[in-house]
């Protein structure tokens, strides 16, 4: 028995492993570095829920959500808060919202030494400050999902940010139960790369250097919002910025060789989103609303349900808030009306991968673009 047909239709969102009464499913990596869940066949009881529970079909509920969400371009207050931020610093207004009323927020940061990125409790404002940034790479869930489930019996609020596939297995584990203090956010995605070409990027770029590495930002504003430029801090107080081996794993993500094979089938792919907010950077509000755009970051935030109102009420002194239009923000938001194409080169950088390994690929696959204009992908 397997939970699914074709990995094109598993996201890894866990919520089969987590539902699971007998511990019968684990998530266990593929040859592309990818977690997918296989049965134990002697502690099976074959009771069909894992394949009943997993969300990833086109009939994914969207009850309780507005047919058409609320679209604000936002900015914190705080200049600090938005230079910390990938984009306008939503995010950081959403968590200090929970966080000040002693609940918890689960997010994506990485793990040290290894940089590894997974879901994480935070109960302070400075493990929460770990999930900020964006993260080019799939996120290991573990076993938050029955944390965030224990936290919500004892009546803690509590903030989930994760991809649109990662809410939508929250809340199939979750089940029919509502919960008025879970807040669930999304961050709009193109897709997820593999953990495993990171890894290897990661342990190859401190080969070259020849040290450690202390902390990694996918997205620095050191030239401004709009360079999606990374940023790479070592153990010996040095830092690299804009070079083309810095920049080359953000070019193998804006190419789709690396992405999960579901995330070219994706289903949460629409305007019609499953979370209370969904954020993203807004990029083009430079053309609607000149006087509001700025280098410094300019969040796009959809507000899908009545909480996420009552919210968005609560918060707004933290808040420079622009509303704006569905038409306004979707041209330049393609996971708002598709799924990410695979690129026709996908099979042929996996198998350059696995026969000549990170360095040749990135040669290959990721220094030619750059002769293109990263702000324009």
């Amino acid at each position: 028995m397997r939970v699914f047909e074709k990995k094109e239709r598993c996201s890894g969102c866990t919520a089969c492993m987590n539902a699971c009464s007998v511990g019968a499913i684990s998530m266990i990596l593929d040859e592309e570095g990818f977690l997918y869940p296989e049965i134990d066949e002697e502690k099976c009881v074959h009771c069909g829920l894992c394949r009943k529970i997993c969300p990833f079909h086109e009939s994914y509920d969207r009850s309780g959500r507005f047919e058409i969400p609320f679209v604000y371009a936002v900015k914190h207050t705080d200049g600090n808060v938005r230079e910390a931020s990938t984009s306008g610093g939503m995010f950081t207004a959403l968590s200090d919202f929970v966080l000040t009323k002693k609940g918890v927020v689960y997010g994506a940061a990485f793990t040290k030494p290894d940089f590894k990125v997974c879901h994480i409790r935070a109960e302070s404002a400075d493990e929460r400050d770990r999930m900020r940034g964006s993260k080019y790479v799939q996120s290991e869930i573990g076993m938050a999902f029955p944390k965030i489930k224990s936290d919500l019996k004892k009546g803690k609020n509590v903030l989930f940010t994760g991809t649109p596939c990662q809410v939508a297995g929250l809340k199939a584990f979750l089940g029919d139960t509502y919960y008025e203090k879970l807040i669930l956010c999304e961050l709009s995605c193109l897709g997820t790369p593999s953990p495993l070409i990171w890894r290897e990027y990661a342990t190859f770029l401190q080969r070259k250097r020849g040290k450690k590495l202390s902390e990694f930002k996918f997205r620095e504003k050191d030239l401004g919002w709009h360079n999606k430029l990374s940023k790479a801090y070592f153990e010996d107080g040095t830092n690299e910025f804009n070079t083309a081996l810095l920049q080359s794993f953000n070019a193998l993500f804006f190419q789709f060789v690396t992405l999960r094979p579901s995330c070219h089938h994706c289903p949460y792919a629409s305007i019609e989103r499953g979370a209370d907010f969904t954020i993203a950077d807004f990029w083009g509000i430079e053309k609607y609303k000149p006087e509001f755009a700025d280098d410094k970051g300019v969040s796009l935030v959809l507000v899908n349900t009545p909480k996420a109102i009552s919210i968005i009420e609560q918060i707004k002194q933290q808040l420079i808030l622009q509303p704006s239009s569905i038409e306004e923000c979707i041209g330049r938001q393609r996971h708002f009306k598709k799924s990410s194409e695979s690129s026709p080169r996908r099979d042929a950088f996996w198998n350059d991968f696995y026969d000549k390994g990170i360095e040749f690929v990135l040669e290959k696959y990721a220094y030619p673009i750059f002769a293109a204009d990263l702000r324009n992908l």
